[in-house]
């Protein structure tokens, strides 16, 4: 994988959505903090893990008080 090619990118892309995804999964019964959150999803790239949360919380799916995770509203 180069990762910039259309074909990584869109596959990238493809990885990204399913991640949000399983973390939208995952909030939306319980709230959790970052690590719990990570644990459970046993994400092995913790650079692309923390940038989903922060991405999700920018786009205000997500919200972080007090270091615990809320789902804020869902992205489907």
């Amino acid at each position: 994988e180069c990762g910039h090619c259309d074909i990584c990118l869109s596959k990238k892309s493809k990885d990204d959505e399913d991640l949000k995804a399983k973390i939208i999964q995952e909030l939306n019964s319980t709230e959790m903090t970052i690590s719990q959150l990570n644990d459970r999803l046993r994400i092995p790239d913790n650079e692309k893990y923390f940038r989903i949360v922060n991405e999700l919380i920018d786009d205000g799916i997500l919200s972080n008080k007090e270091n615990t995770l809320h789902l804020v509203r869902s992205m489907f």
